[in-house]
């Protein structure tokens, strides 16, 4: 039993740090996304921001490349209603409403920079 309780407290201990960890990463990329600028190269970006989540490759209804920069671990809040589920938002076809996202043209130059608002 007390194998048990402790397997359970240290998996605990590393969500709650997980979670920190991409909380903190999160925040700092809203930081450095000020200083991303229209007109900055692909390899420029990177440096600043790092690896995207997600890519987004042009499509039919999207022509330009689009970054996704936000939480890896993105659960919403528990509904209020039982059975009180935590639902997950995917990026399946696009970002997520809460991610950054950095648009790239044809040339790989920043065409659009959206920074989410953050409660």
């Amino acid at each position: 039993m007390k194998a048990f309780l402790r397997i359970v407290a240290v998996a605990l201990l590393f969500l709650i740090a997980s979670v920190a960890v991409n909380s903190w990463r999160t925040r700092s990329l809203l930081r450095k996304a000020q200083t991303i600028h229209l007109g900055d190269p692909k390899h420029q970006v990177r440096a600043i921001l790092g690896k995207p989540v997600c890519v987004f490759s042009p499509g039919l209804f999207n022509r330009t490349e689009r970054w996704a920069y936000g939480d890896r671990y993105f659960l919403c809040r528990p509904s209020a209603e039982f059975p009180f589920v935590l639902s997950a938002k995917l990026r399946w076809f696009g970002p997520d409403d809460q991610d950054m996202v950095v648009a790239f043209d044809r040339s790989g130059r920043v065409v659009k920079v959206r920074i989410p608002e953050r409660e």
